[in-house]
């Protein structure tokens, strides 16, 4: 456990003494991160490998099936990542707000829990270095002209590329090396959804973890048109979650697209029907736009193991 600006002083019985607030920062034996002295839920992260590995990534000709549309190898290295997809709570403890919308959430479960919404990709990114110095990490984005990320402004995200901050955001680079929190890859998001095991059965599940929907997933039938609680329904092989359906997830791209960006978003959410998931079909997945922030974008992190 990290302790931040934590004071050790030496007081007599019975007497009192000013000290420095200590921060309490880092992991419960639960695996959750513990932030300002709580334990946060539903916050823990999982290895997926934990050695290089080549993966084909290519599911073949059928549209179910489709994830790397190239059908080349892709050399993925040793990472974690999130069981769970970033709920309201940890955002709000590291970015100190909630942009999430009420309506879209089940009234019946914490609220807390269900998977932070109306995320930019430009604010997970930021989420994810604040976070990375809060525990303690290296940060993994570079921006021209930030340098103080832990006091970078919520506001001060653009939010749009009609925003004329936007420019000096589109050359963002992230240090693979660093051992922070990230976002997945779009070739680690697809071998985490898929089990991270080739040779397994599940690799050529119609959904991440089941062919059944209903198991794995909250989707146009079963979701009532809301967000869910984070992990309440059956999870992959590797023990992560929602992978298909609840919130839409942003990813880095492994590549520039045809119009130059690389924000890159999979949007198998709740509310789309169960035969015509993002996870596994191509027409699903999309770059960033200002018209893609809606009360159903959000995220997971990842981190480089090392």
């Amino acid at each position: 456990m990290l302790s931040s600006g934590s004071t050790s002083v030496t007081v007599e019985e019975g007497k009192t003494a000013d000290c420095p607030l200590t921060l309490i920062l880092g992991l419960s034996s639960y695996g959750n991160m513990i932030i300002g002295n709580k334990e946060l839920k539903k916050t823990g992260l999982v290895t997926v490998t934990n050695s290089v590995v080549m993966a084909n990534l290519d599911g073949g000709s059928t549209s179910t099936n489709a994830y790397i549309d190239d059908g080349t190898e892709k050399e993925i290295s040793p990472y974690a990542m999130g069981k769970y997809e970033v709920t309201r709570e940890l955002f709000k403890a590291v970015m100190g707000v909630d942009p999430s919308l009420t309506d879209y959430v089940s009234e019946e479960e914490t609220y807390e829990l269900h998977p932070v919404g109306k995320v930019c990709w430009y604010a997970a990114l930021v989420f994810c270095n604040k976070l990375s110095i809060l525990m303690g990490l290296e940060p993994c984005y570079s921006v021209n002209g930030i340098d103080d990320w832990q006091e970078f402004d919520y506001e001060s995200i653009p939010s749009s590329k009609n925003d004329d901050s936007d420019s000096s955001w589109q050359s963002v680079s992230c240090d693979f090396s660093k051992n922070g929190y990230r976002l997945p890859t779009l070739a680690e998001w697809e071998f985490a959804a898929r089990g991270g095991d080739m040779s397994a059965k599940d690799w050529n599940y119609s959904f991440s973890g089941s062919d059944n929907a209903d198991e794995v997933a909250w989707h146009g039938g079963t979701s009532n048109s809301t967000l869910h609680e984070v992990g309440l329904l059956k999870p992959n092989r590797l023990g992560i979650y929602d992978m298909t359906g609840n919130s839409a997830e942003y990813v880095w791209s492994d590549s520039y697209y045809s119009n130059g960006d690389r924000r890159l978003c999979y949007s198998s959410s709740s509310f789309l029907p169960a035969s015509r998931y993002g996870m596994l079909n191509n027409e699903y997945r999309y770059t960033y736009r200002d018209n893609n922030l809606s009360y159903q974008s959000g995220f997971r992190i990842a981190r480089t193991i090392k």
